[in-house]
């Protein structure tokens, strides 16, 4: 009678793990490769450009893989966040030679990069911001609000909207916010995210919409309290930017650390245009093609660094 291929200690292990990240493909460390299994991997490998094989042939149960070598890492899982998808980096935590007559060394997942979070900014293409945005609705007792954490520069935000907006609902203001913002990823509860899910891929048709508990909102749960934060006038913005920063550590932990200092802007101290005289203006992509030639910030562009056109391009829009 064949063994199954899926009752070994490393694959025990790995279920395990991905037991706790079912929503992410997880990158399991083996030495110099990151290798991905069963669904994980009949999922990336056509989305990498990579072999899919399987582990155990000759076992019963034989598991599909495919793997990557852990130098050329970051553009495989900036790949993967570009279209959308959650990675969870799992590494190995401890040094094989210390195993004390164990055979199997300890794994953890240590970061999970998601299409807001995208780890390593040098990797970001040219004057592209990529920002993960928390929204909270309107409540009887806080207005909507908003918070903003651009990966690419470090930048934290918020913003709300205090006028008589009904429980539930999320002001035109601040939807016009959001499409200047253009997020790659946007954090809601998940009720609210139901009814609201519909109208917000209208308008943010390329953005990732994330549903998280609706305890995460709650000011008095942050791991850590950044500058700006506890005397924020706002509640929208505090309960918005608590949910950003729960969402930070739960993923990224190591991040805050060095937490930015949070920044309270109010909507009616600037004029805002809507995407529609955004795109007219040719402020970032031109209207013939969609491309950066004859746009404001190519012409104004003279940059040395990519931060520095990202930040070029946040002062324009």
């Amino acid at each position: 009678m064949k063994s199954s291929a899926l009752d070994t200690p490393m694959m025990r292990q790995y279920l395990g793990i991905k037991a706790d990240h079912p929503d992410a493909i997880v990158f399991y460390r083996m030495g110099d490769f990151y290798e991905m299994f069963l669904d994980d991997a009949e999922r990336a490998a056509p989305l990498l450009d990579i072999a899919l094989t399987t582990r155990d042939k000759g076992k019963e149960n034989a598991v599909p893989m495919c793997g990557i070598p852990v130098h050329s890492a970051e553009q495989y899982i900036k790949r993967l966040a570009d279209l959308g998808h959650r990675v969870a980096i799992c590494e190995q935590v401890e040094d094989p030679k210390g195993l004390g007559g164990r055979r199997l060394v300890k794994r953890a997942v240590v970061e999970v990069i998601t299409p807001g979070l995208v780890g390593d900014p040098a990797g970001l293409e040219g004057s592209q911001e990529v920002s993960v945005v928390a929204l909270s609705p309107a409540t009887a007792a806080a207005p909507a609000g908003l918070a903003a954490l651009d990966a690419s520069t470090g930048e934290f935000r918020g913003t709300s909207e205090p006028g008589d907006a009904s429980p539930g609902s999320v002001p035109p203001l601040i939807l016009e916010e959001l499409q200047r913002i253009a997020p790659r990823e946007l954090l809601m509860e998940t009720s609210a995210l139901d009814s609201l899910a519909e109208s917000l891929g209208k308008i943010l048709p390329e953005c990732v919409l994330t549903a998280i508990p609706a305890a995460s909102f709650d000011p008095s749960r942050v791991p850590v309290e950044p500058e700006g934060l506890a005397n924020c006038a706002s509640e929208g913005v505090k309960r918005a930017a608590s949910a950003l920063l729960v969402y930070l550590g739960e993923n990224q932990p190591f991040a805050l650390s060095h937490a930015p200092r949070l920044t309270h802007y109010e909507l009616g101290e600037t004029v805002i245009l809507d995407a529609s005289t955004r795109q007219h203006l040719e402020l970032f992509r031109n209207t013939e093609d969609g491309g950066r030639k004859g746009s404001l910030l190519e012409a104004l562009d003279r940059t040395c660094t990519p931060l520095g056109a990202r930040r070029l391009a946040r002062w324009i829009g």
